[in-house]
């Protein structure tokens, strides 16, 4: 392999040398970005368990948004929205990790290919040019000189690969280091344990502020029923009260009228009686009138 490495070209060893710098800077990045989440989610760990926290870190801070954002929104709150807010602002270094960690898998393999292309435009180049050198006679003649130039050019041509072998290599070692220590993991992890904290432990204290401001409002409401409850009933009272003195009114008018109709009825009785008697005197004052004269 060592011989192999020594046939290479400046070119080709800048190539694979950048593709093991790059393996080697995302090894350091994977760990340094997972070291960073595992810190994060053991911060949220000892504020769950109530064993402390620390003051001003990414989790201190996310509650302390969304305690004010619940208290502006009544308890309607993006959490989602928080979270990634906040690793996107004090964790910018740990993302960019996470995002160079993939893509440099698919750098590495760019590059190894890069070198091969490189390497095989360089032996089909030495081809032509022995190729072209065999229209000399000496050389046509010489047999011999072909077939060297024509080896090491396919020579060339197996070392151009040596890139793309470095390149596929160093993707395999990287991505099975991804998945065993997978930092993105660790951070859904975080977000979906910071989310469920948020909703279903914080949340709870604005939740019980509302339900003693709504239960004040109940008891507001409930006295104000009874006190117009009240002042409805006595004047539901009252009306049945005058209703009662309406009736027996009406009543005592009754009777008057009845007493009255039969008053009237004597009157008219006695009337006729008078009526009669005078009419009788009338008449006997004639008749004596008569028998006088």
């Amino acid at each position: 392999m060592m011989e192999v490495i020594q046939q290479l070209n400046p070119v080709a060893l800048f190539i694979a040398g950048t593709i093991v710098a790059i393996l080697i800077i995302a090894f350091i990045s994977l760990f340094i970005t997972k070291g960073k989440y595992s810190a994060l989610q053991a911060d949220l760990d000892k504020r769950r368990s109530g064993t402390g926290f620390d003051e001003g870190s990414v989790v201190d801070n996310i509650i302390k948004d969304y305690r004010i954002t619940a208290e502006d929104q009544y308890g309607d709150v993006n959490t989602q929205a928080i979270i990634e807010r906040h690793l996107s602002r004090s964790l910018k270094g740990a993302m960019f990790g996470e995002r160079f960690c993939k893509k440099a898998i698919s750098l590495m393999i760019i590059l190894g290919l890069l070198g091969t292309f490189y390497g095989l435009t360089l032996s089909i180049g030495d081809i032509v040019k022995v190729l072209g050198q065999s229209n000399n006679l000496d050389m046509f003649n010489s047999m011999e000189g072909i077939i060297d130039g024509l080896l090491q050019s396919i020579q060339g041509m197996s070392v151009a690969f040596v890139t793309s072998l470095f390149g596929i290599t160093s993707a395999i070692i990287l991505t099975i280091a991804n998945l065993t220590t997978s930092p993105a993991s660790v951070r859904e992890v975080f977000m979906v344990d910071m989310e469920e904290y948020l909703d279903n432990t914080i949340s709870l204290e604005f939740i019980k502020t509302e339900s003693r401001e709504y239960v004040e409002y109940v008891k507001i409401a409930t006295k104000g029923m009874q006190e117009a409850s009240q002042a409805l009933l006595a004047s539901v009272h009252k009306f049945e009260s005058s209703l009662e003195r309406f009736t027996d009114n009406t009543r005592d008018f009754s009777e008057f009228n009845h007493h009255l109709r039969n008053n009237i009825d004597r009157m008219s009785i006695n009337f006729a009686d008078m009526s009669d008697q005078f009419k009788t005197t009338a008449e006997k004052i004639t008749a004596k009138s008569i028998e006088k004269y």
